[in-house]
């Protein structure tokens, strides 16, 4: 199905290219400023419209029976996608929904994966549809989301029926019954009397026969009369929206009106004579009751789709048009739920049930069938379009920069003053500040309600500069409303639903303008601003609201906060504009006690207009765009047109003036304090303002203070542990790393768990950096924390990055779970002797057993409230989305406060750190055989010495045990006092060479031998048990098969998973000690 993008009537493109302010000072518009009214562009069809005429042109559709899209037609494709768009709102159905291929036979259906699925009528029940395709045939009903279709055919009868006259139904119904019965009677007769029975029957039966055809032909509904039971807008004798639609898109080629000189007629609601209506020339009839309106639509829909007469919008109804040129016929008819209008000559109730029509359908229909708005005899209409510049002068930067010094020099009335629209050459003019101070807007799509608003602003700060206006513009549907108004001087800021951090900092600094208001007004006792000395009042502060009706419904806190603003700040300065498309059920009694000014566009139903108004005026205005009404205001003004500011390049040009004066007036005035650079040093937040944390702490970010209108720096108390959660990208290891060198700065030495690569400047540095390990080596890393947990790193800073996949390695080492265990003890542990902690996790750590521990948090890249839930943060509290930008809490003091910050980035420390750092070498793969060199282990990597006594070296076969008794032998051979007895494979060893080594025991000899893992723990005497019980272990390859079993310990803790089968690689047992080694190659001994 092809989309249906959004589309937006075009108002004009005309306008001028010279600029100076000139603002009028009366309210009817001079000859030099009367609006010149150019041909406006044609508007692109509404996406329901031109899916109906496309309807046409496929052997299938679809008809939308339910929902707020009821009566729409779907277009069937060949081959495509059906989902949410343009004609189909539902906001239960997915943008792609379900995939639709059409035949001439049927038309296949499948869900590509929707949301909440797609549902087919089958015996009485609902199915749900899977991916795999069902055949549906005519009739079909399908469930998407909330929305109901039947599959139809392209009706081949398009003809709407018209009801017969009411007085010949009756007479020609009579006229054939009596006919019929004489005839009857006659022929009885004539056989009775002739005695020709038979004769006389054949003679008297054409006679009869061709009586009753003439009379028959003539009945309504007989042969081929005018009723019928068929035809479009009708399923039997019930309404049906989605055909009669088609019936008005035909009707599109041919706009001729019957020249039938009588009375027009159709039905109200279902086929039957009590529903039926006629309307005579010149008669006046309105409707009353409940169904008034939708009777009055179905009436003129059969009308227009039959083009039996032109139909416009008048004031609450319709006005029909018919008949020969010669004699044109006129009448109108009306609908009101309760008072019928005044003009009315005859007043009916709309019958009940009324026929259920939707607004969406009622729009397009009235699209098709082209009803417009009648103009007045007099033509005293609004005028079609009236420019910006058209009541506001001429805008260049000169004239905007002699009109704002004008206000601030000459003084006069403190106003916001700006015309909303345009009748009749009057200027319908407002004023925030004395007919306000807050205003209510309404208008349905297509009304030009984005327009108007973007025209209001704008006029407000032409009149102002911005050191005396500032505007707060809020837009929850993406921020796109406002357009190029971000961007004038005055704009303090564009509050979106795309950046909730931002919205909550802009509405806490709102609250907290309002009470540094209230102490202004206290402290100079005045009653309000105006009354105020005009050096010492504070700027004039307007909040705008696009589509407030987003806010009440996903968002109710957001208007609290505004509509809490508005109450507090009538007297204050602080005025508040909100617009809607729908105020029906949003307008709260808050909202309608706070909005004096009311402004109202074109409106789909009467209760909107109700709402905003006080009457339903609004609901008949004509489509153009920009037609307003306006209450509150001196005058009992009509409809009027409001200012349009142009196409999108003149809108931007007027700004770029705008900006230009600008540059030449002070610095412009905001509600809040600037917001936090998205890159600062330590030295720079601690420039920033007071601190948060104790003085002696280490300078990590900046912080934000909406709510006292300021900026500071955080410091973290090095003597409690700081958990750092966020999401990818969110600037966890920036922030690890701005600790690791706030505390070397602070002369604490640091060690490091990093994720990835340390930075060069970082790892050479020769004092203050202790180790420096990733998961790539899970055994320095267990021997760190387990240093850490034992209280060896006192005094020093423990900097973890990414915890969850440094538990893992951890795991390597000393098994399932183990990681997590050793981490809780370290967390537990780390206050009490003295060290320094810093845990970096994602946010789905935030929930894990060693999070709950720690109270202190900082977190990071949780910008939407999903994610700041499963982060932990109080309900309303987001982070920002740039990198380093985060919230700080600190569940030991107060868990619902949270402190908005921007981490700093690292930076090598300004002077060595004097104090050494535990560090710990990664053990080569390799060692030289140099002189005196065996082997080197240990946690600085460095020569071991050679051990004293016997030497016991096990191992499987390859792991290098004769390479290791090599090594052993020559280093003890350098010292010629030592006899040394070197026994290679000793559990393989012959009798008389196990009675040599016994021998060399007994008589306290250093024997070295070598045997393999196996035979050594599975052996309980002789010279390998001996060995085992006296001497040193060389236990080579320990993660490999009972190697724990022959040192009687556990080795887990110092083997290295990564390098389980490296030659050389090992553990030393001696004397209850375990120490990694890797052995020193020595090529003559490997050879032998």
């Amino acid at each position: 199905m092809p989309s249906t993008g959004s589309v937006r009537e075009t108002l004009g493109a005309g306008h001028c290219h010279a600029m100076v302010l000139m603002v009028p000072s009366r309210s009817r518009l001079g000859p030099s400023t009367t609006p010149v009214h150019n041909p406006a562009r044609a508007p692109a069809p509404p996406a329901s419209v031109r899916a109906a005429r496309q309807a046409l042109s496929r052997p299938w559709h679809l008809a939308v029976l339910t929902g707020s899209d009821a009566g729409l037609v779907l277009p069937v494709p060949a081959r495509g996608a059906l989902g949410r768009a343009d004609v189909l709102t539902d906001p239960a159905v997915s943008r792609r929904h379900l995939s639709l291929t059409s035949t001439a036979k049927a038309v296949t259906v499948a869900d590509v994966g929707s949301a909440n699925g797609t549902h087919v009528r089958r015996w009485f029940r609902w199915r749900r549809l899977g991916r795999r395709r069902v055949h549906c045939r005519e009739g079909a009903l399908l469930r998407v989301g909330d929305t109901v279709l039947e599959l139809r055919r392209r009706p081949r009868d398009l003809t709407v029926p018209i009801p017969p006259e009411r007085s010949r139904r009756r007479w020609v119904r009579t006229a054939v019954a009596a006919s019929t019965f004489l005839l009857v009677i006659a022929a009885v007769i004539a056989m009775r009397t002739t005695g020709r029975g038979t004769y006389g029957m054949l003679a008297a039966a054409p006679m009869a026969m061709m009586a009753v055809m003439r009379l028959g032909s003539s009945i309504p509904g007989g042969g081929h009369g005018r009723y019928r039971r068929t035809g479009a807008g009708w399923v039997g004798g019930e309404p049906d929206a989605a055909s009669m639609l088609l019936a008005l898109a035909v009707s599109v080629s041919n706009r001729s009106v019957s020249t039938d000189d009588g009375p027009l007629t159709g039905w109200l609601g279902r086929r039957r004579r009590a529903d039926l209506l006629e309307l005579a020339s010149g008669q006046c009839t309105a409707l009353t009751g409940a169904g008034s309106a939708a009777a009055a639509r179905w009436w003129v829909a059969q009308i227009a789709a039959g083009g039996r007469a032109h139909v416009s919008l008048v004031d609450r109804g319709y006005r029909l048009v018919w008949g020969r040129e010669s004699g044109t016929r006129s009448a109108e008819l009306l609908a009101a739920s309760r008072t019928p209008p005044g003009r009315a000559r005859t007043v009916r109730t709309a019958p009940s049930p009324a026929p259920d029509l939707s607004e969406r359908w009622w729009e397009t229909a009235r699209e098709l069938a082209g009803i417009v708005p009648a103009r007045t005899p007099d033509g005293s209409a609004a005028p079609d379009r009236v420019l910006l510049e058209e009541v506001t002068g001429r805008v260049d930067r000169d004239g905007v920069g002699a009109r704002w010094r004008r206000r601030l020099t000459q003084g006069g009335p403190d106003a916001l003053p700006a015309v909303l629209g345009v009748r009749d050459a009057d200027a319908v003019n407002a004023d925030l500040v004395a007919d306000g101070p807050h205003a209510l807007m309404a208008g349905t799509t297509g009304s030009g309600k984005s327009e108007m608003l973007t025209s209001w602003l704008l006029q407000l700060a032409l009149d102002l500069p911005p050191a005396r206006l500032a505007l707060v513009l809020v837009d929850y549907k993406g921020g796109a409303a406002f357009g190029p108004l971000a961007r004038l001087p005055h704009t303090a800021g564009v509050l979106t639903d795309l950046d909730p951090a931002a919205t909550g900092r802009a509405l806490a600094s709102l609250e907290a303008e309002v009470r540094r208001r209230e102490r202004l007004l206290a402290r100079v006792g005045a009653k309000d601003v105006a009354s105020m000395d005009r050096t010492q009042a504070p700027p004039r502060l307007v909040v705008a609201v696009d589509e407030f009706a987003t806010l009440a419904t996903q968002h109710p806190d957001v208007l609290e906060c505004l509509v809490r603003v508005a109450a507090q700040g009538r007297s204050l300065g602080i005025h508040l504009i909100l617009a809607t498309q729908r105020p029906t059920g949003v307008i709260s009694p808050a909202i309608r006690a706070n909005t004096t000014l009311r402004v109202c566009l074109r409106v789909l139903d009467a209760g909107d207009s109700r709402d905003v108004l006080g009457h339903e005026g609004a609901a008949a205005l004509g489509p153009r765009p920009g037609r307003v009404l306006v209450a509150g205001t001196d005058g009992d003004h009509g409809a009027a047109q409001a200012p349009w500011c142009g196409p999108a390049d003149r809108l931007e040009a007027l700004i770029t003036e705008v900006r230009a004066a600008a540059r030449s007036t002070s610095s412009p005035w905001r509600p809040w304090a600037a917001p936090l650079p998205a890159s600062l040093s330590a030295r720079e937040a601690a420039e920033l303002g007071p601190a948060t944390g104790p003085a002696e702490g280490l300078v990590l970010a900046g912080t934000d203070h909406p709510d006292e209108q300021r900026l500071g720096h955080w410091r973290w108390p090095v003597d409690r542990p700081l958990a750092v959660i966020g999401s990818p990208g969110s600037g966890r290891t920036t922030a690890a790393l701005a600790a690791a060198c706030a505390a070397m700065d602070a002369q604490r030495a640091v060690s490091l768990c990093l994720a990835g690569t340390a930075p060069r400047w970082l790892t050479a540095l020769d004092r203050g950096l202790g180790t420096v390990v990733g998961a790539e080596d899970p055994r320095r890393l267990v021997r760190l924390w387990s240093l850490a947990a034992a209280g060896r790193l006192a005094g020093e800073l423990l900097v973890v990055d990414d915890v969850d996949a440094m538990a893992a390695a951890v795991d390597e080492v000393l098994g399932p779970g183990e990681g997590q265990n050793l981490l809780e003890l370290l967390v537990r542990t780390a206050p009490a002797t003295g060290t320094g902690l810093v845990l970096t996790a994602p946010l789905s750590m935030a929930g894990a057993r060693w999070a709950s521990r720690i109270g202190l948090r900082l977190v990071l890249g949780a910008p939407q409230p999903a994610q700041a839930s499963v982060a932990g943060l109080p309900r309303g509290v987001v982070t920002g989305s740039a990198p380093g930008r985060g919230v700080v809490i600190d569940g030991a003091v107060e868990a619902e406060r949270a402190l908005s910050v921007q981490v700093v980035t690292p930076c090598a420390p300004r002077e060595a750190t004097a104090r050494s750092a535990h560090r710990l070498v990664a053990i080569p793969r390799t060692v030289a055989p140099l002189a005196g060199t065996w082997a080197v282990g240990g946690d600085d990597a460095r020569p071991l010495p050679v051990p004293r006594g016997c030497v016991l070296v096990v191992g499987p076969p390859g792991s290098g045990r004769t390479t290791a008794l090599a090594a052993l032998k020559r280093c003890l051979h350098e010292n010629p006092d030592e006899p040394v007895l070197a026994i290679d494979d000793l559990d393989l060893a012959e009798a008389v060479v196990l009675s040599r080594v016994e021998r060399a025991l007994h008589s306290g000899r250093i024997v070295l031998a070598s045997a393999t893992t196996e035979r050594v723990v599975g052996t309980y005497r002789g010279p390998l048990a001996t060995l085992r019980e006296r001497g040193d272990l060389v236990v080579l390859w320990p993660a490999l098969g009972p190697a724990s079993q022959v040192a009687g310990r556990s080795l887990r803790a110092v083997t290295d998973p990564r390098a389980p089968t490296h030659p050389g690689r090992g553990v030393l047992v001696s004397r209850g000690d375990t120490v990694p080694i890797q052995i020193a190659a020595d090529a003559t001994a490997a050879a032998t």
